[in-house]
Formats: structure tokens, C-alpha cells, sequence
């Protein structure tokens, strides 16, 4: 039984302990090779058990959270690097089985260095955290994922999204971080802006994750050539 749990990924984390009659030293050691966490045996007291299954809870939960911190980033409490890494590998996976459309958009703050060289790092760190908040109230639905890339740099993951959703959902983006009318000299609209590149293609065996992330890329490189404060989608002429 223990092995069978051990082999199965839904319960291969659930800690087991033995409580049993053999106690002989092969026989525990045994049963902790098998990956039992505690090998208790008879005759044993209830309170004794209760203690060590509280115990072994609480480090559960406790590595949970670690996990899961492991996960965001620290700054604008959204999914960092690593979470979008995963998340969009197994999307991958999942688009391509049932043959639906993976969307990815790239976001990238204007002149993100001048605003911070005039108005101080305190105030970018503000920032950061305004377009991530702008970012993840517009990308809602279940499965959607919003991530910092990294620096000033975030991303739109959208399963199941079609290439006019993906894109009138980023056009509304754009439009609401502008409104925010965070103040900034640098930019030549006054205030601060992002500038998004986007794609939606439908995954195939061939293919990668690195390939949506690399032609959202090159559309958000085509988006800050054209003027920035724009979106452009794959095949698209570019729209502020």
C-alpha cells in the first residue's frame, strides 16, 4: 500500500506512518525506505499518535507555503518567473490535447528607467505594483495568469483565448494603465504607459513554449519601435 501511494503523483505527498506490531530494526527500516515519515509500534498511545500526526500536519502545511512563496514574486505579489514557467509548459500540454488556442502577451513599462532615475526607486516599486494589480483585475478568468517576466517586464497567459478576445483584453489594459495617469516626464504622453506584444497560436508537437514567449516578444519589439503605448498582435498593423 505504501508504494502504491508513493507511485501515484496525487498521493505520492501525503505522509505516511506506520503504526504496527513488527518492531524489529529490518522492519522499520524497511518501512522508512518504503517513505513512510514514522514507524510507531504496538502497543501505542492514542496521544502519542495524535501528537505525531499534528506534527507532521503542521510541516506539511508549512512546506506548502514555502512552495507557494518559492512562487511569487516578492514586490508585486503576483507569479514570478519560475510560476510562469510551469504554468505555461503545462498549458502547453493541455492546448495541444484538446486542440484550443494558447494567447501570451508580453508587457512592458515605457521608459521605465527614466522614471525611475526622476522620480526615485520607491516611487517605480509603486509603480510596478500598480500595473500588476492594472494587469491581474483585467485577466480573471479561471486558468488566466498574469507574471513578472522580470524588471519592468510582465506576461499575459490566456488558455483557451481566442486571438480577438486575447487582444481586445490587452487594448483594454493599455487604455486603463494610461488612465491611472501616473505622472511621468520621460514619456511622451506625459504619463505612464505600457507597451504589449501578443500572440495566440494553437500548440503543436513541434513546437515549444519558448516559441509563444519569443513571438510575443518580437511583436512587443515591433510595439516600442512604433511609438510605444500601443498593442500589437501577431499579423496585426499595431493600435494604440
Amino acid at each position: 500500500m505504501c508504494k502504491r501511494l508513493k507511485a501515484n503523483p496525487a498521493t505520492q505527498h501525503i505522509p505516511i506512518i506506520f503504526v504496527t506490531a513488527l518492531e524489529s530494526a529490518e522492519d522499520e527500516e524497511t518501512g522508512l525506505e518504503l517513505g513512510a515519515v514514522d514507524y510507531l509500534t504496538k502497543p501505542l498511545r492514542a496521544g502519542i499518535l495524535r501528537a505525531r500526526v499534528r506534527n507532521f500536519l503542521t510541516m506539511l502545511r508549512q512546506q506548502e507555503l514555502l512552495q507557494e512563496l518559492a512562487l511569487l514574486d516578492p514586490l508585486t505579489e503576483i507569479p514570478n518567473r519560475r510560476a510562469l514557467d510551469r504554468t505555461l509548459e503545462q498549458e502547453w500540454g493541455r492546448c495541444q490535447r484538446i486542440h484550443e488556442p494558447l494567447s501570451l502577451a508580453m508587457v512592458d513599462i515605457d521608459h521605465f528607467k527614466s522614471f525611475n532615475d526622476t522620480y526615485g526607486h520607491g516611487a517605480g516599486d509603486r509603480a510596478l505594483r500598480q500595473v500588476a494589480q492594472a494587469l491581474t483585475s483585467a485577466a480573471k478568468r479561471p486558468g488566466d495568469l498574469v507574471a513578472r517576466y522580470g524588471g519592468e517586464e510582465f506576461v499575459i497567459l490566456l488558455p483557451h483565448a481566442s486571438r480577438n478576445g486575447a487582444r481586445k483584453l490587452c487594448r483594454m489594459v493599455r487604455h486603463h494603465i494610461e488612465t491611472l495617469a501616473i505622472p511621468h516626464q520621460g514619456s511622451d504622453f506625459g504619463v505612464l504607459t505600457v507597451s504589449i506584444g501578443g500572440v495566440t497560436l494553437w500548440p503543436h508537437r513541434n513546437g515549444s513554449p519558448a516559441e509563444i514567449l519569443q513571438r510575443a516578444d518580437a511583436q512587443l519589439y515591433r510595439a516600442k519601435n512604433a511609438g510605444r503605448n500601443r498593442v500589437f498582435w501577431e499579423e496585426d498593423t499595431g493600435e494604440l
